[in-house]
């Protein structure tokens, strides 16, 4: 199966894994009608041709017809998003990302494709783990450490500044400042879902913190 991670936003990154490294795009504030040729290049790409013999896309053709409820080739893979809390919390943001993220999950399961939304420590915890916590006596954030990890797996990676079925890719490298901040969590997260998501625990919503009690209105 085919796994398609995005980090939904105004500066939304993707990254659909197949057999080997993944391919990385980088959308700015992308249309409905940008999400739906990103789903289908996708889809297309799980069912690409030139990983089939035409013998066996026939007979793939054929047990779609007879057996439609067949899983499909291609999963979504996106952040859960929950409203922070604080002085810095931005709840306007976090909505604003949470419906970018609704409309590839609506979009992706209009063409047939499995979703799943998954909480940042849930795939994030697990991979950097070992990656260590500090550099030269500075302490790490964990978005550096997410970014030391991808440079780890892959010292280049195929980047699409644009929608990928129409936007020519190139090698980059990712150690040398060449790869944008935008696709690395999703690089990150469909990389935990290959290898580490397959049977994940049952998740837990994030602890919240500086709970003020509500008193509570009863209407008379």
């Amino acid at each position: 199966m085919a796994i398609l991670a995005i980090d939904p936003g105004t500066k939304t990154g993707g990254a659909l894994f197949l057999d080997g490294a993944p391919i990385v795009f980088t959308l700015t504030s992308p249309s409905v009608f940008a999400i739906v040729r990103v789903i289908k290049w996708a889809l297309a790409e799980s069912n690409a041709p030139q990983r089939l013999d035409r013998e066996s896309a026939e007979s793939a053709k054929c047990r779609q017809i007879l057996a439609p409820t067949d899983p499909s080739p291609l999963e979504l893979v996106t952040e859960d998003q929950h409203v922070a809390r604080g002085p810095r919390a931005n709840p306007a943001a976090t909505l604003s990302i949470a419906r970018a993220a609704e409309r590839w999950i609506t979009i992706a399961e209009l063409f047939g494709a499995r979703t799943i939304q998954v909480q940042p420590s849930t795939w994030r915890e697990p991979l950097i783990a070992s990656v260590s916590k500090t550099m030269n006596g500075k302490v790490l954030d964990k978005k550096v450490r997410t970014k030391l990890l991808v440079q780890r797996l892959w010292s280049e990676l195929e980047l699409h500044k644009g929608e990928p079925a129409t936007t020519p890719g190139r090698r980059v490298s990712t150690t040398k400042g060449k790869l944008p901040q935008d696709p690395i969590d999703a690089i990150a997260m469909g990389y935990w879902r290959m290898t580490k998501g397959a049977e994940r625990p049952r998740e837990k919503a994030p602890k919240k913190r500086n709970r003020t009690r509500v008193a509570k209105v009863v209407a008379t």
